[in-house]
């Protein structure tokens, strides 16, 4: 998370709903109404954040010098690469052997209820939709 809020916050655009219209239909089998939506430009919360006076000049210039030192491509590259860290360190998974997640799911686990009472958790309902 600590990578990800500069990526998410000052590389990755996002568009933003200003305008929803319902219209009635024109074809009276279909459904009764028509939604139009416009949005805005796309823009990174940074650059919507510097166009208002929610945070001092002095806070912005802080946040654009921090933003033109990193490279938005190696920062995403080490994003990546503690994913993938951080999913192999699961308890289950052996780096190199395919797992099924199911099989472990399955699996009734012991816990500590209240005063010495033991509970069996199982995911059999999970069982029967998959």
């Amino acid at each position: 998370y600590e990578k990800m809020w500069l990526y998410y916050n000052f590389f990755q655009p996002v568009m933003r709903l200003s305008e929803k219209i319902t219209q009635p239909s024109l074809f009276p089998q279909g459904q009764p109404f028509r939604i139009t939506r416009r949005f805005d430009q796309a823009r990174t919360p940074f650059d919507r954040l510097s166009e208002t006076d929610a945070i001092a000049e002095e806070e912005k210039e802080q946040l654009r010098t921090l933003r033109d030192q990193v490279n938005p491509r190696q920062l995403r590259q080490e994003i990546y690469q503690l994913i993938d860290h951080h999913i192999f360190l699961l308890p289950p998974a052996v780096p190199g052997k395919t797992e099924d997640v199911y099989e472990t799911l399955f699996a009734p686990t012991e816990s500590q209820k209240g005063e010495g009472a033991m509970v069996t958790l199982s995911f059999e309902r999970m069982a029967s939709l998959r």
